[in-house]
Formats: C-alpha cells, structure tokens, sequence
C-alpha cells in the first residue's frame, strides 16, 4: 500500500514515528511535512514567531495547495491526515478524488478550537474514516454528523522501554517526584500541593509559572520525548500525571508511555484507567489534589509496594497490543474494509 502521511514532521511527533511502523508492515509511506512551512523551523527565535503569527494564513494556503498538487502528482492508496491542522473542507474534497481513501486520525479533540485556530470542523465530515480514542465523545462527534468513525487507542513508542543508568546520568535525569508537561495554571495548582518535596518538573512554558513556585520546584526547559523519557522514568521515583480537561481526556499517552518504561505512575482516576490497569495494583491514582501528595508521600516510603506496581504495570502494557505498530495495523484493517 502507498501511503502519504499528513502531520508534524518533528522527530518525536507521531507521523515520522507512524511512518517507521508503516513501513515495517511493507507499506511504502512517504511524509508531508506541514510544520516545514513554519518560520520557525528556519530558527526558533522571537522574529520567527512573530512571523509565524502574522504569516500564518498565507502559510496555511500554501500548505493546502502543496498538499492538493502532491497527491495529484502521485497515486496514492492512502492519504492519512493527523490531527488535521490547516486543511479546509475543499482541500479534502481534491485530495478525495486523486486518492483510493482519505481518513483523519485526531489525537485531539475534535471541537476544542483552545488547541489550535487553524483547525477547521468542516473538514472532518469530508474524511472516509476518522480515527480517535475517545470513545465516550462518539455520541456526541456523531450529533455533528460524522458517520464513520473507528476507535484507536492510544500507544507506547519502541523508545518507550526501561533503560540501566549510571549514577552520574541518575543525578542528571532524576529526582523523588517527576511531573512531565507544558504549563498550565491548573497544573501549577496541582504541583504546588506537593511543596516541600523533591520534584522536578519537565516542559515548556513554566516561565510562566509565579516567582514563589519557581523558588520551590526544580524546573527543567526541557519535553522529555522518547528516550529522554525512558531516562527520567528510570532515574525518578514516582511519575505524576494529569489529565487534560479541556480535552476530556479519560486516558492519555503518559499512561502507557510511563508503564512501558518502568515507571510507577500516578494519575487522574478514570473509569478507562481502572478499565486498563488495577489500582492499587498496577496504577496508582488520585481524585484530589490532597489524596495525590497523600499518595506520594506514602509510596516514596513504601518502595517494595511502589516497585511492584511499576513492574506490573509495565508487564500488561508490553504484553497487550499496545505499541504504535499495533495501531498502525489497526489503521490498515480498517481501511482495507472500507468500500
């Protein structure tokens, strides 16, 4: 099968990695990198930002004519959009009809237009298919009139795997407590129940955060992707989690990414993550702010329990289907069924 993939071509984002799996099922995939277009990939400086934002709409024109003449230059079997930023409704309808199927595969949601003002909703009752994780919202995604719709969940990365560390790299990478994601203020609340203990956070955006949190965390400017992450999981105690509200998450990646490195994890409780894992168990989870430095000041004491939890965590997820290849086999089943 013959494949273009739409998406973020940074190395840590899913389309170059979806790619990889792709191809290790014998498919022949090639990229269409949209962020290449951006200002900033030319240097990621103030001016390129503020290029970026005044550019953007000439940027997104280009990006769908681009898109428009690549698949009118090749044949392809399957046109694979992730997430779907910048691409109108006409630009799916020409791309339709110069390829056998056109499907969406939305790690956001759908109709939360805080992540992005340059995604458009129209687009989406254009697509064949349109992969998502959220099943609980499919009612609600079908009351927009979307009538194809396939569940993916979500997955781990080959990176994703324990790792042996030296002291000195444990020093680098580690801490009791880590917390790995952007800013928010909610996420400052939450962190700042944890005062007094030793936690390190890894992200963008803490400058953000006020001057007295700054003074009591340990803030590292860094995303922890891929094997960056394996490395914090493997050098730290404890992993915090937070689901995503505005995108009503019940589960996000963290949730398998943390176990498939070994980690124990603390994380927001779900019915899906007690659906996956057995707290107590295998997950540990919180409801409030208060239950979750409860927690970790119980497990940073009890190491045997906290230790087992990780390996058993780490036990289901590598044993179910639960990598990228998995979903990458998924998304060819259901396409190969379409008509």
């Amino acid at each position: 099968m013959k494949i273009l993939i739409y998406g973020e071509g940074y190395f840590f984002a899913i389309a170059p990695q979806l790619k990889k799996s792709l191809e290790q099922l014998d498919c022949v995939v090639e990229l269409f990198n949209w962020t290449s277009y951006l200002y900033t990939e030319r240097g990621y400086n103030l001016r390129n930002r503020i290029l970026n934002r005044l550019m953007m709409p000439a940027i997104s024109a280009k990006i769908n004519r681009d898109l428009i003449a690549s698949v009118k230059n090749n044949k392809y079997d399957l046109v694979l959009v992730n997430n779907g930023w910048h691409l109108m409704g006409s630009t799916i309808d020409a791309v339709k009809k110069h390829a056998r199927h056109v499907v969406l595969w939305s790690t956001d949601e759908l109709y939360n237009k805080a992540f992005s003002s340059f995604v458009y909703p129209e687009s989406y009752l254009r697509y064949d298919c349109v992969f998502c994780q959220r099943k609980h919202l499919f009612d609600f995604y079908r009351s927009k009139g979307l009538k194809k719709l396939a569940y993916l969940p979500l997955f781990y990365y080959p990176e994703h795997h324990p790792v042996i560390l030296s002291d000195d790299d444990k020093k680098a990478w580690g801490s009791d407590i880590a917390f790995m994601g952007t800013w928010s203020k909610e996420r400052e609340k939450m962190l700042d129940v944890l005062a007094g203990l030793d936690v390190r956070i890894w992200g963008g955006y803490w400058y953000k955060s006020s001057k007295e949190f700054k003074r009591r965390f340990a803030i590292t400017n860094k995303i922890a992707w891929l094997e960056d992450m394996a490395k914090v999981v493997n050098s730290t105690k404890i992993i915090i989690d937070a689901l995503t509200v505005g995108q009503h998450d019940q589960i996000n990646m963290k949730n398998l990414q943390i176990p498939a490195c070994g980690g124990a994890l603390i994380t927001t409780r779900t019915d899906a993550i007690t659906e996956l894992f057995e707290e107590g168990k295998e997950v540990i989870c919180y409801d409030t702010y208060e239950e979750l430095r409860g927690k970790c000041e119980y497990y940073l004491l009890h190491e045997d329990e906290r230790r087992g939890i990780a390996l058993n965590a780490h036990k289901k997820v590598v044993a179910g289907p639960n990598a990228i290849i998995d979903v990458a086999k998924t998304i060819l089943e259901v396409v190969s069924a379409l008509p």
